[in-house]
């Protein structure tokens, strides 16, 4: 709460889930807590927007949105709900399971930047960081160290991170290519094996070092591209659809 307050005071915008338990308000006139566990379900549409004051002590005005989920994954979720309480020792609340039919977000972006589709949209697109940060672990290994001393595991930490610079820096031209995007594990396990011919050939000459790079995004080009998909749109797919639908400058 205190970080989406700094933000809004810092005149930059937010989108984030709401934690179920941080109170709602009226924006203006009566001061009672606003119970969304009995707004939503008198809701007939399947996106329910409107303005409120968010926090205790803050009252953040924020726009919430709630989309309801199809009931197959509303019982998904209770379902798990239900099963972390059992090994946590405790019942979850009717209201919170009741909350499990919708995905509730704020924001504080206008709804004349931003309609209530496109913020959830926009949500959705955050999952590019953590697949970054997937391949610096899954693939880069960067959280794998041995028991050595700390000089050694230093000097291996510093070389895979100049490594992954290098690598996006070489992968950034070839991330569209003919309206395909890149796969960043298919690129980086070509990169993993062109990494002795670049050692010899940043030895020997600057041509020859060129020459490998040249070569190698030509193989990023031709075996690192991702699938073509016929059901669930990539990011690139929701970032041209949105894209189509924001207002003009």
């Amino acid at each position: 709460m205190a970080v989406l307050a700094a933000l809004d005071k810092a005149n930059a915008f937010f989108i984030s889930r709401l934690q179920t338990q941080t109170a709602l308000y009226a924006l203006e006139g009566a001061s009672d807590k606003i119970e969304l566990a009995q707004v939503l379900p008198q809701q007939t549409a399947t996106v329910y927007e409107h303005d409120y004051a968010m926090g205790l002590d803050c009252r953040l005005a924020v726009r919430l949105i709630a989309q309801r989920v199809p009931e197959k994954v509303a019982v998904e979720r209770r379902r798990k709900a239900l099963a972390k309480g059992r090994k946590k020792g405790r019942t979850p609340s009717a209201r919170h399971l009741a909350l499990l039919d919708w995905t509730i977000f704020v924001t504080n972006v206008p709804a004349v930047r931003l309609t209530a589709l496109q913020v959830m949209a926009f949500y959705r697109l955050r999952w590019q960081i953590e697949l970054v940060f997937k391949l610096w672990k899954s693939c880069a290994k960067l959280d794998h160290v041995g028991t050595w001393r700390t000089e050694r595991v230093l000097c291996i930490l510093y070389a895979k991170l100049i490594g992954l610079v290098i690598f996006h820096w070489l992968v950034a031209p070839e991330r569209l290519v003919n309206d395909r995007e890149l796969s960043y594990p298919k690129a980086f396990r070509r990169w993993q094996a062109v990494i002795p011919q670049l050692i010899t050939a940043l030895m020997k000459s600057p041509r020859a070092l060129a020459t490998v790079c040249y070569t190698l995004a030509a193989d990023f080009r031709r075996y690192a591209l991702k699938n073509r998909r016929r059901k669930s749109p990539s990011t690139y797919q929701i970032v041209l659809a949105l894209e189509a639908t924001l207002p003009l400058a």
